[in-house]
């Protein structure tokens, strides 16, 4: 689950390291047992940001990732407004090293870098006003090499 925000056509992003590797993301992770994915959303958002999501307002879209381990579903919100938290003292986790709002050219720059084409290429169909809702990937091996299907 992620989060789009968006001021002045400026698109929020972090910076994560995963795996030795750093790269930039929308803000978000991971559902929490017993919790919903907009209350996810908002706990992602604090913990990584340090903004507290204002209302979401439409559901940008979903992608399904299916490998021999596991089956992962995203689900990336549109969020209208935000607020600073109080004593933000960086990602618990230790995963996003920043967050910044950035010109949305320079966030499609940053997005097609992406190693994962699971989250790379439904960000930039959003950013570039493609329809599609729903993206679905197989990947046998390494997430990198994961490939889109058609759903259906």
């Amino acid at each position: 689950m992620a989060g789009i925000l968006v001021r002045d056509d400026r698109l929020l992003l972090v910076r994560q390291q995963f795996r030795g590797r750093g790269f930039w993301s929308l803000p978000g992770r991971t559902v929490e047992d017993g919790e919903s994915l907009l209350a996810a959303l908002s706990r992602e958002l604090v913990e990584q940001t340090g903004l507290r999501p204002g209302p979401v307002v439409r559901l940008a879209h979903v992608t399904e990732l299916c490998t021999p381990s596991f089956l992962s579903t995203a689900h990336v919100f549109v969020v209208a407004g935000w607020s600073a938290v109080d004593g933000f003292a960086g990602d618990p986790a230790g995963e996003v090293v920043a967050s910044e709002f950035v010109p949305l050219s320079t966030a499609r720059e940053r997005i097609a870098t992406l190693p994962f084409p699971a989250m790379r290429e439904p960000l930039l169909g959003y950013l570039s006003g493609d329809t599609d809702r729903f993206y679905s990937y197989v990947a046998d091996g390494s997430l990198t090499e994961a490939r889109r299907t058609v759903p259906g």
